[in-house]
Formats: structure tokens, sequence, C-alpha cells
């Protein structure tokens, strides 16, 4: 920091310069002891961060130097130093554009590093404000006042234009539009109005329409006591007509506006957190926040309920040690253990995750739950954690599965039914759809299905010729090669199978396998020519397993052809007429898992 010192006491001069260069040996300091030379050197080296001026000196004073540096537009910070007992003289450099001021009392030295180094802040946050264009309303009654304060404002601020009115109503008038008020960044209010005085006005504006404008108000020498009353009434700030007071306007407007700015950006933030813990405490979700070591910050009023305590009694208080203690089997949850904890620590996301919470009462309630964690930058703060009770649902699985299991024991029984109908009427046929389905279930658990399809499978592979009982046993159990008629009459059975069991209330898709099973994968099957992934997996593997075990096996026209000759069949039409997983998975049960067509039961 580059600074100019105006000081004409030499002893402090020289305690000044060594004392910064001892505490602050960034700083470069020229030293100068009269308005004159300081005004010179301003001049000549335009290159100064700051001025640090002694208010009182041989041929003026520090608030002489500010006022030539605003009225120049010179970019730089000023800081008065005064004496005890002349603080007023101060504040009204403060006024006038100062960034701050230091009163020579013991030790004040050892402060003056860090007041510089934030006056220059303070400057140049309040240079970038000011770049900023600000709109004022001003109402005053002397028109050579206004044009005045307008010639200088263009000078020395042209970032400000005022809008001007000479009378109280006019004020009223043009605030009372809601899109005038919004065009508007602050009131400039001289206190001698016609109609009403700023009193009167400021009582209107601040009470009556609660109007959050800055509003600074204007008076004359000798009405400091008026401006007492207007700043209780909620006037900003005040400005006296003295000498050189027009200098003074833009940093009061500038520093008016930036602060209500602030006080706009408080109440929002405000508003925003209120919302925000309204939003949190309305949740029907519990939501937990946890620190680091898994400690309760935060709880809201539905996370307590269901934990059975109050929000304030969980603050603070370990997260493990208080709801999840316990496993489900009753054991103890060691805490290095915790998966809850261990995310904490790690920062680690977790979502929809399943686990048991315990009540204050000592009673346990199944959840589901999600962990995020709260990070600053790169530093994890926290976590934050969302759960809900899953008692109902819980308890609705347990009866849907209940259903389940007696819907597929009706239709295990009613399958057995159909099986034992066939069997009556051609014992042939029941022993091929039980071998049938012994080895399409062996191939859906070698291919790795879920259960659920390996259940389909076995109860549809039971009954998958069941069309056939629509077939004159003669046909079925006819000795010689049937005719084209017969032949055909034996490919209905797939369809006929569909049409019994389309309308059999079952999880499974038995009909639809059972339509499915004589379809191949080029589509030369029957009976809709279906081919590749538009015929159904559990039909894919169906179809492999009834061609193994019909070839294999005796049929009522011819002996058997043997295991060897029918896996040479579905070798040599992999991907042809059968599915290649499908194949691959039936070849390995025969040869490498040693599997048998054997059985007559389910």
């Amino acid at each position: 920091m580059k600074i100019l010192y105006v000081e004409d006491n030499r002893l402090d001069s020289d305690l000044t310069r060594r004392e910064l260069k001892k505490s602050a040996p960034d700083f470069i300091m020229d030293t100068v002891t009269t308005q004159r030379d300081a005004l010179s050197a301003l001049e000549n080296k335009r290159d100064y961060d700051l001025v640090l001026s002694d208010m009182r000196l041989p041929d003026g004073d520090g608030l002489a130097i500010l006022t030539h540096i605003r009225g120049r537009g010179l970019l730089v910070a000023v800081v008065i130093i005064t004496g005890q007992g002349d603080e007023e003289t101060a504040v009204a450099a403060l006024k006038a554009g100062a960034q701050d001021y230091v009163v020579k009392r013991d030790g004040y030295r050892d402060h003056l590093p860090l007041i510089l180094q934030k006056a220059l802040e303070c400057y140049r946050e309040a240079s970038i404000r000011s770049s900023q264009p600000l709109r004022v309303l001003y109402a005053e009654p002397n028109a050579s006042d206004v044009d005045l304060t307008k010639r200088h404002l263009t000078n020395f601020a042209p970032h400000i234009s005022l809008e001007a009115v000479s009378n109280a109503p006019d004020v009223l008038q043009l605030i009372s539009d809601q899109h005038h008020e919004h065009s508007c960044d602050a009131i400039l209010l001289d206190y001698r109005l016609p109609g009403m005085n700023a009193l009167e006005i400021l009582k209107e504006l601040r009470q009556v329409r609660k109007s959050d404008l800055p509003i600074i108000l204007i008076t004359g020498q000798g009405d400091e006591e008026v401006a007492v009353q207007a700043l209780k009434l909620g006037t900003t700030d005040y400005v006296v007509k003295s000498p050189g007071y027009l200098y003074k306007i833009p940093s009061v407007l500038e520093s008016a506006v930036h602060s209500a700015q602030l006080v706009r950006e408080h109440r929002t933030v405000t508003q925003l957190k209120r919302q925000n813990e309204l939003i949190l405490n309305s949740a029907g979700e519990g939501i937990v926040g946890l620190d680091l070591a898994g400690n309760h910050t935060f709880v809201n009023p539905a996370a307590a309920g269901m934990l059975g305590y109050e929000s304030s009694e969980m603050i603070g208080l370990h997260s493990h040690s208080l709801w999840h203690h316990t496993k489900i089997d009753g054991s103890h949850y060691h805490e290095e253990a915790c998966t809850i904890y261990a995310a904490c620590r790690e920062g680690v996301v977790r979502h929809n995750q399943e686990d048991l919470f315990w009540k204050k009462d000592g009673t346990g309630f199944p959840v589901e739950f999600s962990l995020t964690p709260i990070c600053e930058g790169d530093r994890l703060l926290g976590s934050v954690l969302t759960f809900r009770d899953i008692t109902e649902r819980k308890q609705a699985e347990e009866q849907l599965q209940d259903t389940l299991e007696s819907l597929r024991k009706a239709v295990g029984a009613t399958i057995q039914v159909m099986v034992s109908a066939v069997e009556t009427r051609d014992p042939y046929t029941a022993g091929h759809q039980v071998r049938s389905s012994n080895l399409a279930r062996a191939i859906a658990v070698e291919m790795e299905l879920p259960q659920d399809k390996i259940d389909a499978i076995r109860m549809s592979g039971a009954i998958h010729d069941i069309g056939k009982m629509a077939v004159p046993a003669e046909i079925l159990s006819k000795p010689t090669k049937l005719s084209e008629l017969e032949f055909s009459l034996i490919k209905e059975h797939a369809r006929r199978g569909y049409e019994i069991l389309k309308d059999v209330e079952s999880s499974w898709p038995l009909a639809e396998i059972v339509y499915e099973h004589h379809e191949r994968m080029d589509g030369s099957g029957y009976p809709r020519n279906l081919k590749g992934e538009e015929i159904c997996i559990e039909a894919r593997i169906l179809s492999v397993a009834d061609v193994v075990e019909a070839m294999a096996s005796h049929r009522p026209y011819r002996p058997g052809l043997g295991i060897d000759r029918a896996l040479e069949e579905i070798e040599n039409n992999r991907g042809i007429f059968y599915d290649n997983t499908v194949a691959d998975a039936c070849l390995r049960l025969f040869r490498e898992k040693g599997f048998k067509l054997e059985g007559t039961q389910l």
C-alpha cells in the first residue's frame, strides 16, 4: 500500500513511520507537513492508495485535502487523524467521504496498520458501488439549489441522477406509484417544503406507507435538533447546508443506499431461513442433521415424534446410542460397524436404505432412510438424514406375500388337477410334461434367472400340453405316422392350451408360455410364427426342454432316439430354432453336470 502521510508534528511523524516500518513493512510512505505540499504531491504523483492526514495543519486542515480529493475524483482512500475532543470534526470528515478516522490517544499507532488496511478495502468496495447508477428523488423548493446540486453531481458524481420536485404532495404522489418507487433508490429531502415539513413526510412514508427507501434529510444550519427528531422517525442520515456540503452528498447517498441494501438482504435471508425452518418442521419425513461425530445438530418435529423424543432433548446427543444401538436380531450394534455413522464420517451418500430405528420407549420400527453429506467447498461438515416409518408398508408387503403364496398354492392345486386329468386320459403326455418341466426348471436355474421366472417355467412346463385334451385320444396314441389332417389337429394344442389357461388368475404368464412353446427363433414355429425376442424367455427355455424330452423318450409311433441324438439336435440348430443361451445351458447340464431325464413328479 502506498500512503501519503500529512503531519506537521515531526515527532508524531517519525514515531508513526517507525511503527509502520516495523509492523507493516509492505507499506510505502511519503511524508509532507502542509496542506499545500499534500495537494502538490497528489497532483504530481497520482499513484497513492491512501492519504493519512492530520486534521489541523499550519495552512489548512484535513477536510480541505479530503474535499480536494473528492472534488477532483482522485481514486484515493482517506483516513483523518484528530486529537481527543475533536471527534465531531472527524465524524464530519466521514460524511464528506473519509473512510475512517483515528484519535490520537495512547497506543493508537498499534492499531494503525489494521485501520489503514480496512479503510482501503472499504474505499475499494465503495468505488465498486459508486460505479452503479443511483436514482434519487430530490425534494427541494429552491430552484437554484436544485440547479447547483445537479451541476455538482454531474461534475463529481455523474453516476447519481436527480429527479427534482418542489413540494411535499409531489413526493407522496410519486412514492404512491409503486412502479416509480421501484425506479428510485433514495430520497433527498429538504426540511422546509411547501405543504408538509420533512418530519410529517417521514411519518407518512415510514409509519403509514411502510416505505423502506433510504431518506436523507437536508437541513439548514441551526436545525440540528430537527435532524435528531428525523433520525428518531426513521431518516437514514442527514446533511447540514454548511460550506462544502455538496461534497458530502454523494458519499452519504452511497452509504445510505448500501446500508438499505444490506438491511433488505438481511431481511430476505431471515425470511428464507424462516421459510426453510417452516418447511423442515412441516415435513412429514423425519429430518436429522448430524455432525462428523454423529451428534444431532438439528431434529425436525416429525423425526422427534417418530423416535418418541422432543427435538430439544436430542440436540447434541449421539445418534447411534440414541436410536441405532441394536440390530434386528436383538444383538448390540457396535458403533464401529454402524453404516450410518461411517457414512457421516466419510461423507458417503446413501439412498433408500432400509434399517431398524429404536424409540425412546425401547420399541423398534422399520425405516427407509437416505443420508446426504453437507459440504462447504471441499470441507465436510456433517450429514443430513431423512427417514420415514415403513411399518405399514412392511405389513402390507407381508400380507401381499401371504396372498401371493395362497394364490400360488391355489394355482399349483389347479395345475395338479389338470395334470391328473391329462394323466387319466393320456399317461404318455402326463409323463412327458413332468420330465419337460423338470428339465426346463434346471435350465432356468443354470441360467441364473430370478426365482419368479423359475417358478413360472416349472408350473407352465407341467401343463404345457394341456391343449391336447381337445385332441382325440386315438390320434394322440396312434402307433403309425399321422396324416396331414391329424398333425394339423395336434398343432392346435398350443392355442387350445392358451384358451384353457388365459382366465386362470396367476402371478405367472402361464397362458402365454404355453401359447409360445412351439415357436422357433427363425420364425418357423407355430402357431403365430414368432421369432427371436418376440418369444418370451420362459417359452424359449420350455421349447428346448420339450424337444430334448420328446426325442429322448419313447413315442407311441417310435422308440426313443436317446439323449445323445436329442442333444445333437439342439447343438446343430442352436441360434436357428433354439435360443443360443438356452441351448448352451441345456448342453452344459447334460455334458458337464450329469443331468438325467428322470421323474414323474413335479
